[in-house]
């Protein structure tokens, strides 16, 4: 079946986007230039009405595409039809997220299976009922890079929320111990990637848990704080790791 492509309204600026994409939701200033700081890489233009920042990065003998997306569900299903009308084929979302069990701690990496869908982005896509789940293969390769790297990992589900600065341990206590953690863009991500036919999976850091007991853990802090750092370079390696080896993922 052919690429479902995007609205023509939204006369999307054409850029040069490689197969293989990291996909950046948040972090800017923190994450984005910590990024770039790793490794070759070109800017590109993507016009004037966007706050999107695309980069093609040089690793090795191989190029990937970095988008960042801005935060949230709209803005990560937009980077997902610029995608998608582009050219690329595989995306792994890239970033951080908070735990919601006590074993997830901080600096710990989470490899979701999939999400539950307590965001609005993914109706416009399916129906409620259409599971928020990870590409299989790309899920898999992303497991197997970190066994192979020896990097710990959680896999299970997350809970997706639009609405952060509101919900609290309430949505999580109903799930209680059915997800890891919380985000904004996972399950908008895995429907919008599913319906365009984008192979999609993710790999997070955790910034930070309301459920453990050391009152600093609970809050949203950064690449300052060195568990943070320490995750946040491990989870990036095994994305880059996979995007760069394509021969490895059997489709």
């Amino acid at each position: 079946m052919g690429r479902i492509r995007s609205s023509e309204h939204t006369n999307a600026f054409p850029f040069s986007c490689q197969e293989s994409v990291l996909l950046l939701p948040f972090g800017r200033r923190s994450f984005l230039p910590a990024i770039l700081a790793r490794y070759d890489h070109v800017a590109l233009d993507v016009g004037q009405n966007t706050d999107r920042e695309v980069y093609n990065l040089r690793i090795g003998d191989q190029s990937i595409t970095l988008i960042y997306a801005g935060m949230g569900d709209v803005c990560t299903a937009n980077a997902l039809e610029k995608i998608n009308s582009n050219g690329g084929q595989r995306v792994i979302l890239f970033g951080a997220c908070g735990g919601t069990v006590p074993q997830v701690r901080v600096g710990d990496i989470i490899i979701p299976a999939g999400a539950v869908r307590g965001e609005g982005t993914s109706r416009y896509y399916q129906p409620i009922e259409f599971p928020a789940t990870m590409d299989v293969t790309l899920t898999h390769a992303l497991m197997t890079a970190a066994h192979r790297q020896q990097i710990p990992f959680h896999h299970g589900y997350v809970f997706t929320t639009d609405a952060s600065n509101r919900q609290g341990a309430e949505i999580y206590q109903q799930y209680d111990q059915l997800v890891v953690a919380a985000d904004c863009e996972c399950a908008s991500a895995a429907v919008v990637a599913s319906t365009l036919r984008l192979a999609l999976s993710a790999i997070f850091f955790i910034t930070d848990n309301i459920t453990l007991d050391n009152p600093d853990d609970r809050k949203r802090r950064g690449l300052d704080i060195p568990l943070i750092n320490q995750g946040f370079n491990a989870a990036l390696d095994v994305a880059v790791n996979v995007l760069c080896c394509r021969h490895e993922i059997n489709y």
